[in-house]
């Protein structure tokens, strides 16, 4: 089938009591509850046509009864709860059969049809309602019967009364001849009724009900003849004779009645405590304990369907409300005499708290839906009279969980609004989105679904789903799966997006992040901006900025920038004794030199190196990874790795190697270019010589 209804039916029971006083008409409504489901055990939404009948018959048989709902709407639990009879009237109905409940939704029939069960059959009890209470034996009670015995006291005094004037008025018995001949037929078939309920009452007492009817019957008959003894009390006299026989009518009556009043007092008898104590013994509770009990058997409370309460200095502390079915569980009501669980609700719990005295009448604490608990504290509610069921309030002052399965652990002025959200504790904090948590905090708001606010001030994580904000101050997390672990006045607007603290901080690009600093933004995918000022406005931007109070902006992407006035430095080792460094306003880089952080020392041949750099190849070329445009000169270096071995990998060449190679060229040319210098000073002072001497020899 493509609904299902699981549900349970109750009646309002309507039973009339014979008393001293009217009784209101009894209600013939039937309350209906029940879950509507899809074949997968979903809740259907929306709305439904529901049409009821009663049937004589679990199946065919003849239709007794039918009322249409035509839009019922249950909660989004798939739960719903109706009154049969309120729109079809149930007066025609009878419940002294077997009757079964048919359902029918937007046209399918429910299979198979549902079995009244017992208490919807005491309907058939109403017309006791229409009898007279003089006249009415429907539900004798020992009091009824004292009654009765009073009004026949009092006209056996009335015929003593009028003995004697029954010589005086002879001559009105023949008048009454006929009259009392009628009575006496009456009679002796009302003694016969009532002897034989006599009879049944006395040997079988749960009989009793079932000649309710016929002893009504019978008392009707002698209410009519205590009227007519009323109506013609001024003709007693001259109706002695009648008036002996409904004497006896009423002696005979007054027998049987004494037989059911001692048969009721059997049931109904009134002890002073002392006697109580005497006769039931171990029945009571004692101040002092008990022993001897058996769970199950014994126990402290009440067999009808009334509330019980618990009060102390004549207060009340604590009120158990039966549910209206033995599978529903009843509402606990503990604490204030204010508290208060509303009409209809079952389940409920109100653990304590709630303080009127000291504050004022809306301090209570109020559970409105079904299956709700209020651990303690004051003015708290938990529900919304709208099937927010399972809403939990453990304590603190003015809280709110208005939402199905909603928990507020405490606090002051917290509102749990959307199903499955929390506020664990702190002050005026909301969580209103489906599965949205605030841990603590104070005027913080997870408005987002699945989203979280750890604690802090004025924090927010909304918009996005699953975004978090742990802490801090007036921070805001709106993009999806975003999160802000604390500062003030920051932003995580991009998916997935970081900002880990600061002040005045936006993370606005996808998988963009912040770590702290201020007024830092990384606004491009995968961005990162860091220190002051720092802007990184291109994808795959990292971008780290000083104290300087001007904004760095980078809006090359894929890039690393770091804006350091004071210097850059670069260490390889813990000791910080191997690195390097680019100085303040400098554009090169300085290695780590100290002699006192070298070793092995090895002069080396400066011809020798002299002679391996001409043999290796000096070539220009351009990387792979660059533009062919931008060209480079230098060896490869697995030339010179080769020719030299110096370094730490055949694939690189160490700037410090080639810079120690080239001085030491440098050196081995400066020798030569020195011996050729010396050799050449030596030439031209020889060739002086020769020039002053072929001088000389030309003067000569």
């Amino acid at each position: 089938m493509r609904r299902s209804v699981l549900s349970t039916a109750t009646v309002l029971l309507a039973i009339a009591v014979a008393g001293s006083v009217a009784r209101a008409a009894a209600p013939r409504i039937i309350s209906f509850q029940g879950r509507l489901a899809d074949g997968d055990g979903a809740p259907v939404p929306g709305s439904v046509q529901v049409v009821f009948r009663l049937y004589d018959a679990a199946s065919g048989g003849s239709e007794q009864w039918s009322e249409t709902h035509a839009a019922l709407t249950p909660n989004v639990e798939g739960i719903f709860a109706l009154s049969l009879g309120t729109t079809t009237s149930l007066a025609g109905v009878d419940f002294g059969q077997p009757l079964w409940l048919q359902v029918e939704i937007d046209g399918e029939t429910l299979d198979p049809r549902f079995a009244l069960a017992a208490t919807p059959y005491a309907m058939r009890a109403v017309s006791a309602e229409s009898a007279d209470t003089s006249a009415s034996l429907g539900s004798v009670t020992e009091g009824d019967v004292t009654s009765l015995q009073t009004h026949a006291a009092a006209n056996t005094t009335a015929i003593a009364a009028n003995a004697t004037d029954i010589a005086t008025n002879a001559t009105g018995i023949a008048a009454n001849v006929t009259d009392i001949a009628t009575s006496v037929t009456v009679i002796a078939a009302n003694t016969a009724d009532v002897a034989a309920n006599a009879t049944d009452i006395a040997t079988n007492t749960a009989d009793i009900t079932a000649n309710a009817a016929d002893i009504a019957t019978n008392a009707t008959g002698v209410a009519t003849n205590v009227a007519d003894v009323a109506t013609n009390a001024t003709g007693i006299a001259a109706n002695a004779t009648s008036i002996a026989a409904n004497a006896a009518d009423i002696t005979a009556t007054e027998t049987a009645l004494s037989t059911h009043a001692a048969n009721a007092s059997a049931h109904h008898t009134r002890y002073t405590d002392a006697e109580a104590v005497s006769a039931v013994g171990s029945s009571f509770w004692s101040l002092t304990g008990n022993a001897g009990t058996t769970p199950g058997t014994h126990y402290l409370g009440t067999t009808d369907s009334q509330a019980l309460e618990l009060r102390v200095a004549g207060q009340k502390i604590l009120r158990l409300e039966p549910s209206t079915t033995a599978d529903e569980g009843p509402n606990v009501i503990a604490g204030s005499s204010n508290n208060a669980v509303g009409s209809g609700v079952l389940g409920a719990t109100i653990a304590g708290g709630g303080d009127p005295s000291r504050l004022s009448m809306d301090k209570a604490n109020i559970v409105s839906d079904d299956y709700c608990t209020i651990g303690g504290g004051s003015g708290n509610v938990a529900g919304n009279a709208d099937a927010s069921i399972f809403a939990t309030i453990s304590g603190g002052a003015d809280n709110t969980a208005t939402a199905p399965s909603t928990t507020v652990g405490g606090g002051a002025g917290n509102h749990a609004t959307a199903q499955y959200a929390v506020v664990a504790g702190g002050s005026l904090n909301n969580a209103t989105s489906l599965h949205s948590t605030v841990a603590g905090g104070r005027h913080n708001t997870a408005s987002g679904e699945a989203s979280t606010v750890g604690g802090g001030y004025e924090n927010e994580a909304s918009t996005g789903y699953g975004n978090t904000v742990s802490g801090g101050l007036s921070n805001t997390a709106t993009g999806a799966y975003a999160s802000i672990a604390g500062g003030e006045d920051n932003a995580a607007s991009g998916d997935h997006s970081a900002v880990s603290g600061g002040w005045n901080n936006g993370a606005e690009g996808t998988y963009s992040a912040v770590p702290g600093g201020r007024y830092n933004f990384a606004r491009g995918e995968c961005s990162f901006a860091a220190g002051f000022r720092a802007n990184a406005n291109a994808d795959g931007t990292f971008v780290w900025g000083d104290s300087t109070n001007t904004n760095f902006i980078v809006t090359n992407a894929d890039t690393f920038n770091v804006r350091a006035s004071g210097g850059v430095y670069l260490y390889t080792n813990g000791a910080l004794t191997a690195g390097m460094y680019l100085g303040a306003g400098g554009s090169a880089w300085n290695t780590h030199c100290d002699r006192n952080l070298k070793e092995n020392f090895v002069e080396e041949d400066g011809e020798r190196i002299l002679e391996k750099i001409s043999e290796m190849p000096i070539t220009s070329w351009n990387y792979k990874a660059q533009d062919p445009t931008v060209r480079h000169i230098g060896p490869v270096a697995q030339d010179f790795n080769a020719a030299f071995g110096f370094g730490e990998d055949e694939f690189f060449i160490n700037t410090s190697d080639l810079d120690g190679v080239n001085i030491a060229a440098i050196k081995a040319l400066e020798r030569r270019t020195r011996e050729l210098q010396e050799c050449n000073d030596r030439l031209e002072a020889q060739i002086a010589e020769l020039k002053a001497l072929i001088a000389e020899q030309a003067r000569e």
